[in-house]
């Protein structure tokens, strides 16, 4: 091999079950170890740890988890992972992970016996009882392996800084949470969930590993403040603030500062995209509600390259509500040949919304059969099938959907809608209230109330039509009948297929009930979850 060519660090592998794996990388035992936890993206199929190249070109030592999916590395895989990992964690240990990652360093920094931590853009929890208002993760979480999920005091590492910005409206609810409990916040402008482009490379982490080592927090913020200016992030992250202000001039200069620094147009797509939503949460005043045009303007006139920031832009597009701004950013995806199935599904869903069932009934088998372990998927192809008026189908799919995620509430709720359409009624009762027993109470409480008139409907019995008595005749003989009573009309009831559709358009609603219902924001209800 060249001596230009640096070989990569041994891994060995300590732990490793359905929800994790755990692997170490030898270094300098003079040294501090670093425990890291991958991200959100993060999978053991890629080589080493999160972060692993430049702590092994530290020399220090350090152990990795990587989550097999987004799980939020649950608290029984991580129980047994610290059990396996006794003796191996020195009595000085860092600490580091970002937004999934940060999280775990919090959460599990006193099991696995962490004195430091450095936390990026992490998350107070992602149970919606704990944070109702940050809905981004809310499809990951997981009843039942999550219970007791919020970090609390006594987990947190004894020396914590948490590194966020707080422009980022849902970063900063998180940070507001997990501050009382003793780790440090260190805001920093213009990054918005991206914090971690600030620590990207050798030199930068291991200075700022060093000042964490010697609770030189001073020094960290002087490091944070030249390293931010170094980066074209944050002259994008800070001309699309000046955007929602309303200062288009300063904001568009900014904006074009950070492309002329290599900014690519992907990244812009996504810091628009953050810019927007921060602003629907934390700056937009009561009585307005929409965003500045020059920066919906900004991000119409994006040109997004890849699946990922196509699908950013048509979602944030549709969570201001402009469905056919997002409807045509989705579409030209398609034609640009950069759909991924997520894509296609987000689509599907916005024809539903624009009610033309028969193209996105189209787009969703496709995307359905190029992903058949996406749930969102199956859900809104079994709206689409039952608005059609394919009830079986309808079940189908909404059974493939309860089969990739048994606690998901909203097949639950698809299946029940099918099953209701199809006569069913008991059956659409168990699917209703397992739909509410996994977090769908509202749109159970609904379906339920249908449920009872149908049983009403079916177990009533039109009084006969009176006969009169029929005379003797004469001699004694057996009565005549005077002929069959005429038969009981049912009413004429509407299109059950027709009525169910509109229901499940409006976000199921049901016109017999007066139940107030929450304003939910038009993502949550589009859409449920983050791609």
């Amino acid at each position: 091999m060249s001596s230009s060519v640096r070989a990569r660090p041994v891994v060995e592998t300590l732990y490793e079950d359905s929800e994790l794996v755990v692997r170490a990388v030898p270094g300098d035992a003079s040294l501090p170890t670093v425990v890291t936890f991958g991200g959100y993206s993060r999978r053991p199929a890629e080589h080493g740890i999160w972060a692993g190249d430049p702590i092994a070109r530290m020399g220090w030592p350090a152990i990795g988890f990587v989550a097999q999916r987004p799980n939020w590395y649950p608290a029984a895989s991580m129980r047994a992972a610290a059990e396996r990992l006794r003796g191996r964690i020195g009595p000085e240990a860092f600490g580091y992970g970002y937004s999934m990652g940060a999280y775990a360093v919090l959460k599990y920094g006193r099991l696995l016996g962490l004195s430091h931590a450095l936390a990026l853009s992490p998350q107070f929890s992602i149970a919606p009882e704990d944070v109702p208002e940050d809905g981004r993760f809310h499809i990951s979480h997981d009843p039942a392996l999550h219970a007791g999920m919020r970090v609390t005091a006594g987990e947190v590492p004894p020396r914590a800084w948490m590194l966020f910005d707080p422009l980022h409206a849902l970063d900063a609810r998180n940070i507001a949470l997990l501050a009382p409990l003793g780790p440090v916040p260190v805001p920093v402008r213009g990054m918005f969930h991206a914090t971690i482009r600030l620590l990207t490379g050798q030199a930068v982490l291991a200075e700022v590993l060093d000042t964490l080592r010697r609770d030189d927090l001073p020094a960290f913020r002087r490091i944070m403040r030249t390293r931010r200016h170094e980066t074209p992030f944050w002259f994008a992250g800070m001309g699309a603030a000046l955007l929602t202000r309303g200062r288009a001039k300063a904001g568009n200069v900014l904006l074009d500062e950070a492309l002329s620094r290599g900014l690519d147009a992907d990244t812009e797509v996504g810091v628009l995209g953050e810019a927007m939503e921060s602003w629907t949460r934390l700056q937009a005043p009561p009585d307005v509600t929409k965003p500045p045009e020059a920066l919906v303007e900004r991000l119409l006139n994006s040109t997004p390259h890849t699946p990922h920031a196509h699908l950013d832009r048509s979602l944030k597009l549709a969570g201001i509500g402009r469905l056919a701004e997002s409807r045509r950013a989705a579409e030209q995806a398609m034609e640009a040949g950069q759909a991924p199935p997520a894509l296609m599904t987000h689509l599907g869903h916005l024809l539903l919304m624009e009610g033309q069932p028969s193209r996105a009934r189209t787009v969703l088998e496709e995307a359905t059969r190029l992903a058949p372990e996406g749930d969102w998927g199956w859900v809104g192809l079994s709206i689409a099938r039952l608005r059609q008026g394919d009830g079986e189908g309808a079940a189908d799919a909404a059974r493939q959907a309860l089969a990739l995620r048994p606690l998901g509430f909203h097949g639950a709720l698809a299946l029940g809608d099918a099953l209701l359409v199809l006569g069913r009624t008991e059956e659409a009762a168990e699917a209703f209230a397992r739909a509410s027993a996994s977090g769908g109470a509202e749109g159970a409480a609904h379906g339920l109330a249908r449920v009872e008139r149908a049983r009403k409907r079916d177990a009533r019995v039109e009084p006969p039509v009176p006969v009169p008595p029929v005379p003797e005749s004469p001699g004694g003989r057996e009565p005549v009948p005077a002929g069959p009573p005429a038969m009981a009309q049912a009413p004429a009831g509407r299109d059950p297929v027709r009525d169910t559709a509109a229901r499940i358009a409006g976000g199921y609603p049901d016109p017999a009930l007066a139940m107030p219902r929450r304003r939910v924001s038009l993502l949550k209800r589009l859409f449920g979850r983050p791609f």
